[in-house]
């Protein structure tokens, strides 16, 4: 996909952090917050104009699809939203919490693949910038 075809944003416009063990970990948002950054999400919605979102995750997804889903049994198709087409799959950061090599594997694989699915059909072209 050419970067320069895409618009990238966040359902929730801050990160919640816990600092366990010293560590400075990101915690989920709860629905309570994608329901009060809802409006900032559909005002760049509305500016950009989008032919297709893609929700990376569920919190993404929910956000978009105003319902909660389960990634294994979403991803892979286009659901019709109140914003046009959504493909819905993997967040990146799911792939790095996998400790087996497979299943790291087949996830990038899936989300690989719904990405292609979402860039084919809107034809986002395949060069980066």
């Amino acid at each position: 996909m050419k970067r320069s075809s895409l618009c990238v944003t966040h359902a929730v416009k801050h990160v919640k952090w816990d600092n366990r063990l010293g560590q400075r970990i990101p915690q989920p948002p709860r629905v309570q917050e994608l329901e009060a950054c809802r409006p900032w999400l559909e005002a760049e919605i509305e500016l950009v104009e989008p032919e297709c979102l893609v929700a990376l995750g569920k919190r993404a997804a929910r956000s978009l699809l105003d319902r909660a889903v389960k990634i294994h049994k979403t991803r892979g198709e286009f659901h019709e939203s109140p914003y046009g087409p959504v493909v819905v799959t993997h967040h990146p950061s799911a792939l790095l919490r996998q400790i087996d090599e497979g299943d790291q594997q087949r996830m990038y694989e899936a989300l690989v693949d719904d990405l292609r699915m979402a860039a084919e059909r809107h034809n986002l072209g395949d060069e980066s910038d």
